[in-house]
């Protein structure tokens, strides 16, 4: 935009939520065994096939760190279409006790004034580069991306405006064994 004479750009984002998406959201929770003040983590898995993805077993991995080791609640989020996917990453905790399930899936539940209050209610999100990563920037809740090593996914085109956020990114961009592994 600079050879347009725009020289001042926003460094951050704001996405404004009415009482209602927040209160709503919490009577959504509620129902789902997260009362308020319950701390919770948010994790969207996808990618909608736009970029390298991170696999599905270390998403699987994470969850059974952050539910069983951390003892956290962990809320999973998913685009349509996405179902079969989410379904890999949730399988093994979904094999516990329904009393020591720790995790809940909202896969395709949510419009996006939900999502976002859903982001804001949050620890923080977990995801690839993609909407909820924003969305989630835009009303204050840390994010924690996982990057491809690919050239064209750098957070530096794809990252998070503002607010607190940490980007994971391999070392090695250019690595075929790092891709491999991604």
């Amino acid at each position: 935009l600079k050879p347009l004479g725009v020289t001042r750009f926003a460094q951050t984002i704001e996405f404004p939520l009415r009482e209602a998406d927040k209160a709503g959201m919490g009577a959504w929770l509620e129902k789902r065994g997260i009362g308020e003040g319950t701390p919770y983590v948010l994790v969207h898995p996808g990618s909608k096939g736009r970029v390298l993805a991170w696999k599905s077993e270390k998403y699987a991995q994470l969850l059974g760190y952050l539910c069983q080791i951390q003892g956290l609640r962990v809320v999973v989020t998913a685009a349509p279409g996405e179902a079969s996917m989410v379904s890999e990453v949730t399988a093994p905790l979904f094999q516990l006790p329904p009393e020591r399930k720790p995790l809940i899936d909202m896969t395709e539940e949510l419009d996006l004034r939900q999502l976002a209050a859903l982001c804001q209610g949050a620890l923080c999100l977990l995801s690839g580069p993609q909407g909820p990563m924003h969305l989630a920037a835009a009303v204050g809740t840390p994010t924690v991306t996982l990057f491809s090593p690919a050239p064209e996914a750098t957070p530096v085109r794809w990252g998070a405006w503002g607010n607190d956020h940490t980007e994971l990114v391999s070392q090695n961009p250019r690595c075929p064994a790092c891709q491999a592994g991604y």
